[in-house]
């Protein structure tokens, strides 16, 4: 796997950067067709589309490898998913925490990036509170609590198909470049 260089991250974000504020919404129909809309937004903060954001996801050879999707990105939010699949279980059955704990950290890092900032994770805890069992897919929300300069708080929640809430976590991102 490929280790991203400080360069490389800086340069990425360079090209995250948008001239005009906007609010790109990725949302999943029934049929399982994507919808894309766009809506300008009132603020004058550096704003990246979800595309942009996206395609650092799907460059992401792990996110990748377990079948993660971005449902939806805009500045401090991002929700997405993964399916539970036999290759994502433990040895009870349930999904292996580690696969869990992957989709709570990228979704809370794209949302700490929406700002058009790059972050890593700087400390994280996660609370499994209900083993995630017998459900299609994982489910992912990012809120930002709280975004600084140089650090972000950003809270998690993972639910179910049927919206239980089953892990729920808090991260804290440093900022490695500035919009």
């Amino acid at each position: 796997m490929k280790e991203l260089r400080v360069e490389e991250i800086q340069e990425m974000t360079r090209e995250l950067k948008t001239d005009e504020p906007t609010q790109m919404t990725k949302e999943l129909k029934g049929d399982g067709a994507l919808s894309l809309t766009k809506e300008l937004k009132g603020t004058g903060d550096p704003q990246v589309t979800v595309e942009q954001l996206m395609d650092i996801v799907s460059r992401n050879p792990f996110a990748a490898y377990i079948g993660m999707e971005m449902l939806q990105v805009q500045t401090g939010y991002a929700r997405g998913r993964i399916p539970f699949a036999g290759e994502h279980e433990n040895v009870y059955g349930g999904m292996h925490g580690g696969c869990a704990y992957t989709l709570a950290d990228t979704l809370a890092g794209v949302a700490a990036a929406s700002y058009g900032q790059a972050v890593t994770t700087l400390n994280a805890s996660v609370n499994y509170m209900l083993p995630v069992k017998d459900t299609r897919y994982l489910y992912g929300e990012a809120k930002v609590q709280r975004h600084g300069s140089r650090i972000s708080v950003v809270r998690t929640e993972l639910s179910d198909d049927d919206g239980r809430v089953v892990i729920d976590g808090s991260f804290t991102f440093y900022t490695i470049s500035r919009a």
